[in-house]
Order: C-alpha cells, then structure tokens, then sequence
C-alpha cells in the first residue's frame, strides 16, 4: 500500500465474520480509492485484531481462539 498512511486506511470487522478494509488517499492530484472484503476464519478471535502500517506494507494479525477447556468443579 504504497502512498498510503494509516489515516487513509479503514479497518473493520462487522459481526458476520467478514473483515472490510478500505482506504482513500490522493495522487497527482487524483483521489485513488480502493476497498476489499475478506472471510475471517471461525479459528481467529476477533477481539483481538492488530494491524500494522510499515513502509507501505500492511501487516493484519488475528490471534486464533483459545480452545475452550472442560471447567473442573469442585464437590463441596
């Protein structure tokens, strides 16, 4: 993403499991706008996005969900 910063760029993720990135920035004097729709895995937790914007390449990270473990209880 060249000539991008990441003012110009939006990221999403709505509750469908789909992540919405979009961006606009000017170039020559022209707007140039893009904007993609990507399938967030069922694996990956949501909650815990994180996108980074380095010299041009953005990176987007999603942890994957923790495996939900049997609760021991105790007998009183």
């Amino acid at each position: 993403m060249p000539g991008f910063d990441k003012k110009d760029v939006s990221i999403k993720i709505d509750n469908t499991g789909h992540l919405n990135l979009q961006g606009k920035t000017k170039r020559r004097g022209k707007e140039v706008k893009f904007g993609e729709t990507y399938r967030v895995p069922e694996k990956a937790d949501t909650s815990s996005v994180e996108a980074k914007l380095d010299k041009g390449i953005l990176t987007i990270t999603l942890k994957r969900k923790e495996k939900h473990k049997p609760k021991e209880i105790q007998i009183t």
